[in-house]
């Protein structure tokens, strides 16, 4: 399965992630959602992922810092979409985000109850899962 989608997901030891205030780029119907983006013509999953946090956060990821976690397709769609994680190093109020709205630590119970778009409910729940197996 080729991926069309990467994104990041930065997570602390307490099992929060970090998500995208997205509420003034609402694209898919969601004012809350994952870093990350589609891949470019010939671009592979990893280099996207380095690129899209550069471009949301400001941050300069090394492929080192970077845990992947598989590329799974939305139930409702065609998306294939590569997730990688890395464990958050710095403070989320001290992040530089370029896109959207800011950017906030939210648990699994709090992520629940934000809008995202059906995708990032898919993702974040496996996500969630992922974590609380690791810890």
């Amino acid at each position: 399965m080729q991926p069309t989608f990467a994104v990041i997901v930065f997570y602390t030891n307490d099992n929060k992630i970090l998500i995208q205030n997205r509420k003034s780029i609402n694209k898919y119907n969601s004012n809350w959602g994952l870093f990350g983006g589609h891949l470019k013509e010939d671009e592979s999953d990893l280099v996207a992922v380095i690129r899209e946090t550069k471009e949301e956060l400001d941050i300069n990821i090394k492929e080192v810092e970077l845990e992947y976690l598989g590329t799974v397709k939305t139930p409702a769609g065609q998306a294939y979409t590569s997730i990688f994680i890395s464990q958050l190093k710095l403070d989320p109020d001290n992040i530089n985000v370029l896109e959207g709205d800011g950017c906030e630590l939210v648990s699994e119970d709090q992520c629940s109850k934000l809008k995202l778009s059906t995708g990032d409910i898919f993702r974040t729940k496996l996500i969630f899962d992922f974590l609380k197996l690791k810890n």
